[in-house]
């Protein structure tokens, strides 16, 4: 397994001794990262988003009889509702965002777009919270959604701003591979503002050009940070 994952899978030993650890797993596209945590951590409790039927069904599947596995047919946005959500030719690609229009084409040239369909997407701050104990905290948001993770972060803002969430496991993109996507300093910025520090950057991707594309960065909140770092 790769440094990044083996790192987070340790932090999160640290963070819930017990060995059970809560995980929003967001773009759970076909449960490979939740099916990575539970090697690691076969006690953990994940809720598993993935709004593609197609892909849910498969993650759902794949999770039959996982009692520690919830899978929720729906995306993570910055509210609730029923969105236009652009397809592409890989279906790790689906995005809330369309491809750029102009520019550089820094996407896979076999992942452009191909349609788009409505489907249903909830926001954390008003979906979770009836699904966790009183007071109880998510050790990790993964966040992997092609372009909308900083909309579901801004749909995290209560969560985000009690120190409910520990540690963030983002995709961020160093330049646009969707249409106006937030990039990592729009990412690290909103975070800073509600007191997540960055703790390191994992998967960097270049272009031929030598361009950074784009990489997945871990987030601390201050307790965690104070925690696992002290």
């Amino acid at each position: 397994m790769e440094p990044a994952f083996l790192l987070k899978a340790d932090l999160l030993k640290r963070l819930r001794p017990g060995g059970d650890p809560l995980i929003v797993d967001g773009g759970a596209n076909l449960g490979q990262s939740s099916a990575r945590y539970l090697e690691r951590l076969p006690a953990a409790r994940i809720h598993a988003f993935e709004p593609f039927p197609d892909s849910f069904e498969r993650l759902r599947a794949r999770f039959a009889g996982q009692a520690g596995v919830t899978c929720h047919r729906l995306g993570l946005d910055r509210d609730a509702g029923r969105k236009t959500f652009y397809l592409n030719r890989h279906h790790g690609t689906h995005s809330l965002l369309p491809r750029p229009t102009g520019g550089k084409r820094y996407y896979m040239e076999g992942a452009g777009p191909m349609g788009e369909v409505e489907l249903d997407f909830v926001a954390l701050d008003s979906f979770l919270p009836d699904l966790l104990a009183p007071g109880e905290s998510i050790d990790l948001l993964k966040l992997d959604i092609q372009g909308g993770e900083l909309r579901a972060l801004q749909g995290a803002e209560s969560m985000l701003r009690s120190g409910r969430v520990q540690m963030i496991y983002a995709e961020v993109q160093f330049v646009a591979l969707y249409q106006d996507a937030p990039l990592y300093h729009d990412i690290a910025a909103h975070l800073a503002g509600r007191g997540y520090s960055l703790f390191d950057l994992f998967n960097l991707e270049r272009a031929a050009d030598g361009q950074l594309r784009f990489g997945d960065g871990v987030f601390l909140s201050p307790a965690a940070r104070a925690l696992l770092l002290a």
